[in-house]
């Protein structure tokens, strides 16, 4: 009896140790834990997240100053005013801000279907 029930527990081991190997396979092959990016699926999913948020926060910031160089009007001191605008170093830098966050927030709804997760 003590051989069977040694027998029964060696197969349980192995299947145990097997379900475990396989449970790591699934894991590496699907990107679940990354040693590189050093987390789980969830913690990538929090780091692109929160790059969504900042990116559409930026994007915000951004459309509300166009909205004031809009409510600057079309009067001749309205397009004066909206050229200094639109001609000075810092419209360039929110344009070049503004394209760099569109891209960064198209990286990161394209990763977050890429796995699976469903973006607005």
């Amino acid at each position: 009896m003590s051989a069977v029930l040694a027998g029964k527990i060696d197969g349980l081991q192995k299947a145990v140790s097997d379900a475990e190997k396989a449970v790591e396979d699934f894991k590496s092959k699907n990107h679940i834990f990354d040693a590189d990016t050093g987390g789980t699926l969830q913690s990538q999913i929090d780091q692109l997240s929160s790059q969504v948020l900042a990116a559409q926060d930026q994007l915000n910031q951004a459309q509300s100053r166009y909205d004031q160089a809009v409510a600057a009007g079309t009067t001749p001191q309205g397009l004066v005013r909206l050229s200094d605008i639109s001609s000075s170093a810092a419209t360039d830098k929110l344009r070049d801000d503004y394209n760099q966050q569109a891209a960064a927030l198209a990286n990161a709804q394209a990763e977050l279907e890429g796995i699976g997760v469903r973006v607005f």
